[in-house]
């Protein structure tokens, strides 16, 4: 898809002049000639569509029954301009092979209160109940029936009486800001579901969208429906896992999903769009916005529930970048000649404001759309229009760099259709090829193959020959192109964008054989995701694979066309564990589509956690995991989270197994905690999760805990003091206290809070003289109303010690070696070590499934050594420190 938004609010892209008299025809002209000026450029740039704006403040650049002439087209609004602008859009856009989208507001309707009293169309007159207003601006009320009616009534007429090829929505829903109390009434009248305010106002948006594409598949199901939301849908984690989903890494802000009431995932969930277009009006590399990461994920959301994506790129800031000017650095003028292209682009974004930027990194955010595709569909539309046509050079680097050549619009692959046959009689005069063209509403696919490979069937694989789409049976050929070493042919395309067997002109037809199914064989369970196999087929151009949800294909999943014999269950929306499907393949040559392979069933073994089950409560601390078996060679890594996200810092534990099922170890788990778990392994050479599994524990009390060191009445002479306690696995954390008083003064406590599964702190910059030490546990637990609540147990035993600061060597002088690990900032650790005297001291950090990740042998003087762990890039989870010195061990446990 390569369009662009043509806006007429306010007259920013069209008509920039009004018509003052009904039928002016001068005036007419006037717009008229400017908006063919832009479907010439559109053209230029080898783009298919244009996204005009026909409907921006409930009004109108088309005959409406129910609603007023644009006062954006004429001189008063609701005068006749004497010429329909949408009509003549089409007209002129199908001419030249454009699609043409409606681009409709469906909600705002004034941008000042008051705006179109005693004028035409004013529902403060006719439906005041219907207006809501906020911060001096007006929008039809989302919460009402009247107005989602409304709403599909005006989509029903246009698609009726126009032939669009499309309807796109903008993001004007709420107002931002809307107060509880402005539509109060709407809210106490309906909502029967008892939702909160703000779930109301999404359903109630996503209840207009399914009734506006309902509405379409009613009149016309090959006009595709899309919505173009903000770019950033929502940053909660939460809500994203709630639709299977994560979120992009790195990315903040966004206010759609609570601001202006817009979920854009639960239109594509639903299946109420055919598309979606975020405006992800940002550039690559743009921190928490980047554009590199927004656009590969919305095109990995819209596949999850099998749509399609195209990327609304903001060019309003689009520089034209001189190769002529001298160019300034450092002071220094330099002539431009003195600098490459790609430094003189550099240098433009690297000093520009930070706003600006120039064609390449248009180009940069198209890259982007292609390669994080796996739909067969990116795409890109432009806002706006004008600076596609008014920034110099920019249609030229289109057509020279990105849009080489023509190209078709996606197909909407989801939808029944059936096949069209084959033109016939194709013939040139002079300049005009004209065919017979087939029986009902169609297009046609024109291509201009060499003479010397009209026997390959692969001249038909790309657009490199496509000279353009007719909506006629006719095409009228390009002067400039050499006919002399070339041969034309002619496709049939549906309105759904499927194209059919081409024709060559002058050469028979190839037959087109059925082809044979390799995998899955019939009645299978195959284990997902995995690859759709079928024998080649001489002389084929293409295959179109079609999977379903019924055995008579009535439910389509897809039908894509592919070249080659195989296509993988990775360019699909995910496929249920555990549901039949049914696929079959055609063939397509030049000249015909085969008739359809049998179909075959298939039951995907989708890769995913058998145990614990999904949301499952009560959970044993250290629970029986199993998962889907992927075979004798498999490797898994499990993942444990505190979040959905197990973005770094939240994953609690990572292991690899070589069985597809493990007893998650003691020091792990709390009591009564949410946890998020997922696996890892390789299957059929792609790297496969399963879906995400959150589970709660059981409630556990810890018991008090009992302070193992020091000992009560002990004299410590250290430059530290070291508490331990007793190993207790139930805790949350741990809360110890140090103070020169056993009343404890918070004034005068140092406090420590320990993480689970340490059993250890130290205290450091004491002065001598006496403590008093205690500790308690945490731990979760629920309150009468069943919310989860922190708990404490009692406190320990209090322990008194003397603490004294150790002079001259006196500190080494300790009746055995002692060693204990210390935090050192940045999430590393470190192993402190107290030698007695010179000792040859083995040190080894091991997996707990027995890894060595570090060792260290070496003779040490008496004395505090400090050893770096290094375990910055080793994952979360649970190590073994194992420590020899003069024969004896000891063995430490590190939770990372």
């Amino acid at each position: 898809m390569r369009s662009a938004w043509l806006a007429t609010v306010w007259q920013l892209d069209w008509p920039k002049s009004k018509i003052t008299s009904t039928g002016n025809e001068q005036e007419i002209n006037v717009q008229k000639k400017l908006m063919t000026r832009i479907l010439d450029s559109l053209v230029s740039a080898n783009m298919n569509a244009v996204c005009f704006q026909i409907r921006s403040r409930c009004d109108a650049m088309y005959k409406s029954s129910y609603e007023p002439w644009s006062s954006d087209l004429v001189a008063t609004r609701g005068m006749d301009p004497g010429y329909d602008p949408l009509a003549f859009v089409i007209q002129e856009g199908h001419k030249r092979g454009i699609e043409v989208h409606a681009w409709i507001n469906p909600y705002r309707f004034e941008s000042q209160v008051g705006q179109w009293s005693g004028q035409p169309g004013d529902y403060n007159v006719d439906h005041p109940d219907w207006v809501l207003a906020h911060n001096g601006a007006s929008i039809l009320n989302p919460g009402l029936p009247e107005v989602r009616n409304r709403i599909s009534d005006i989509i029903r007429e246009i698609v009726t009486n126009y032939d669009v090829d499309g309807i796109l929505f903008d993001d004007y829903f709420y107002l931002s800001g809307t107060t509880a109390a402005e539509d109060a009434d709407a809210f106490s009248k309906y909502n029967p579901e008892g939702l909160k305010l703000a779930d109301w106002r999404r359903s109630n948006v996503n209840k207009m969208i399914a009734q506006v594409y309902n509405t379409i598949q009613e009149v016309k199901p090959y006009v595709t429906f899309g919505v173009s939301p903000a770019g950033i849908w929502d940053v909660t984690p939460e809500i994203a896992a709630s639709y299977g989903l994560t979120l992009p890494q790195g990315i903040s802000g966004g206010y759609a999903y609570n601001s202006i009431y817009c979920d854009p995932v639960a239109w594509l969930k639903e299946g109420t769009v055919d598309y979606i277009s975020p405006q992800i009006y940002w550039t690559t590399g743009s921190g928490t916005t980047d554009y590199n990461k927004l656009a590969p994920w919305w095109s990995d959301v819209a596949l999850h529930f099998g749509k399609h994506f195209y990327s609304s790129h903001s060019i309003s800031a689009l520089t034209a970048s001189s190769s002529t000017q001298p160019v300034q650095i450092d002071g220094v003028t330099l002539p431009a000649a003195a600098l490459s292209n790609t430094e003189k682009a550099i240098l433009f974004e690297n000093t520009a404001p930070q706003t600006r930027f120039v064609s390449t990194e248009v180009g940069l955010q198209i890259d982007a759309n292609r390669n994080g595709d796996k739909n067969d569909a990116p795409g890109s539309i432009f806002y706006p229009v004008t600076k596609v046509y008014a920034t110099a050079g920019f249609v030229d680097y289109l057509k020279r760099y990105k849009f080489t050549n023509k190209a078709l619009a996606p197909a909407i692959h989801w939808k029944n259709t059936t096949n069209p046959g084959t033109v016939s009689n194709i013939s040139l005069n002079g300049s005009l090829l004209s065919w017979t063209p087939v029986t009902g509403n169609a297009q046609y696919s024109v291509y201009a193959i060499p003479a010397n490979q009209v026997e390959s069937p692969e001249v038909f694989n790309s657009s490199q020959y496509l000279l353009g789409v007719s909506y006629e049976p006719s095409f009228t050929i390009n002067g400039a192109l050499n006919l002399t070493d070339k041969v034309l042919a002619v496709a049939v395309m549906d309105r759904y964008g499927n194209e059919f067997a081409p024709v060559i002109m002058g050469h028979s037809c190839v037959a087109a054989s059925t082809p044979v199914q390799d995998y899955p064989a019939d009645q299978s369970n195959s284990l997902y995701p995995f690859v759709f196999t079928w024998e080649p087929v001489s002389g084929a151009i293409s295959y179109i694979i079609e999977i379903s949800e019924k055995e008579d294909f009535s439910n389509l999943i897809c039908a894509r066309e592919v070249y080659t014999n195989s296509f993988s269950t990775t360019n699909l929306k995910p496929l249920l564990n555990g549901q039949k499907y049914y696929w079959r393949v055609k063939t397509k040559t030049a000249g015909e589509i085969s008739l359809a392979s049998a179909a075959r069933s298939f039951v995907p073994n989708t890769f995913c956690i058998a145990q614990p089950i999904n949301a499952a409560e009560n959970v044993a601390l250290t629970p029986q995991i199993s998962w889907t078996d992927a075979g004798a060679d498999a490797t898994y890594q499990l993942e444990i989270a505190s979040a959905v996200n197990f973005s770094d810092g939240l994953i609690l534990y990572s292991a690899k197994y070589n069985t597809n099922s493990c007893q998650l170890p003691s020091g792990v788990l709390v009591g009564l905690k949410t946890y998020y778990l997922r696996v890892k392994t390789m299957i059929n050479g792609v790297e496969t999760y399963t879906p995400i599994v959150n589970f709660t524990t059981e409630a556990r009390v810890p018991d008090v805990p009992q302070i193992a060191s020091p000992l009560n009445g002990s004299t410590i002479e250290s430059s530290t003091l070291k508490v331990n306690w007793n190993e207790e696995p139930r805790a949350k954390n741990f809360r110890i206290e140090l103070c020169s008083s056993n009343s404890f003064s918070p004034r005068q406590t140092k406090i420590k809070l320990v993480d689970p599964f340490v059993y250890e702190t130290i205290y450091d910059g004491l002065t001598s003289g006496t403590y008093y030490v205690r500790a308690r546990a945490e731990y979760n637990d629920k309150d009468a109303n069943g919310n989860i609540i922190t708990a404490v147990t009692n406190w320990s035993d209090t322990i008194q010690v003397t603490y004294k600061l150790p002079t001259g060597i006196e500190d080494i002088q300790k009746e055995a070696n002692r060693y204990y690990i210390i935090n050192s900032g940045a999430g590393d650790k470190k192993l402190v070590v107290e030698l007695c005297e010179s000792s040859k001291i083995s040190v080894s950090l091991n997996s707990v499934s027995g890894v060595q990740l570090m060792s260290l042998n070496q003779l040490m003087p008496a004395g505090q050594h400090v050893i770096d762990l290094s375990i910055q890039n080793v994952p979360a989870g649970i190590y073994l420190i194992f420590i020899e010195a003069d024969g004896k061990r000891e063995t430490l446990k590190l939770i990372k």
